[in-house]
């Protein structure tokens, strides 16, 4: 079940909400321009699936998204017993944003999106079906947890640069990580 979890930045401990329900998370995450939706996904993608089954099984929700104009960036699909999670934490572990909006649509297993805005924390446990709409120039941090089980395709909106642009802020490693939320 995907959770959200609103922390003040300057005390990552306690949260000031806890949602659980997926209308709750998307009107709370729309608040501050966050798109949060859920998709139906075939139950043949499963964490650690092959990339072209994954891509194949996915083309009706992706097709709608490249419709509008997305690309796709990549596709990360890990089984726990072969998921090179230490690199996935170097790479998106630390805050960092993105020049285009940008799509997250989990179709297997879990991740922990924290996006940091104005003075808050949004911590949001993301499982099979979320689809996450960041706009440009979020910042945020991603942990597929360790060992990493997951299946996530990653779409942007093609701008002058769609390079991950660390923001030099620490933040992330003042709130929880995947294994917390278990």
């Amino acid at each position: 079940m995907s959770r959200l979890s609103v922390y003040s930045q300057s005390l990552p401990e306690q949260p000031n909400k806890v949602l659980c329900h997926a209308d709750d998370i998307a009107r709370t995450l729309a608040e501050v321009g966050v798109g949060f939706e859920q998709q139906p996904v075939p139950a043949a993608v499963v964490p650690g699936v092959d990339v072209a089954t994954l891509n194949a099984e996915c083309q009706a929700l992706t097709q709608p998204l490249l419709a509008q104009g997305y690309v796709v960036d990549e596709v990360i699909s890990l089984k726990a017993a072969a998921a090179p999670a230490p690199e996935l934490r170097a790479r998106f572990g630390a805050e960092f944003r993105l020049d285009s909006e940008h799509i997250s649509l989990f179709v297997a297993g879990r991740g922990l999106v924290s996006l940091h805005l104005d003075e808050h924390v949004y911590e949001l446990l993301c499982e099979r079906g979320d689809l996450l709409t960041l706009p440009a120039g979020t910042r945020h941090w991603l942990d597929f947890g360790e060992p990493a089980t997951v299946g996530v395709i990653r779409l942007h909106k093609p701008a002058q640069g769609d390079a991950i642009q660390l923001t030099g802020d620490a933040i992330a490693s003042q709130f929880s990580r995947l294994e917390e939320w278990t």
